[in-house]
């Protein structure tokens, strides 16, 4: 069975995000941390699926 991507959307990356932040007990500031944008803006050069 092949799984889509979901389309990006603004709502769809804040609910993801929001649920990353509190099923792995980060600190509410993790999102303001420099490390965290850093990686972010990594991933807007990537051509396709990110993988870790």
């Amino acid at each position: 069975k092949v799984v889509k991507p979901i389309p990006y959307s603004d709502d769809v990356f804040q609910a993801a995000a929001i649920e990353w932040l509190l099923v792995t007990d980060q600190p509410l500031d993790a999102f303001k941390h420099p490390k965290f944008k850093s990686m972010l803006e990594i991933t807007l050069c990537a051509k396709g699926e990110v993988k870790l």
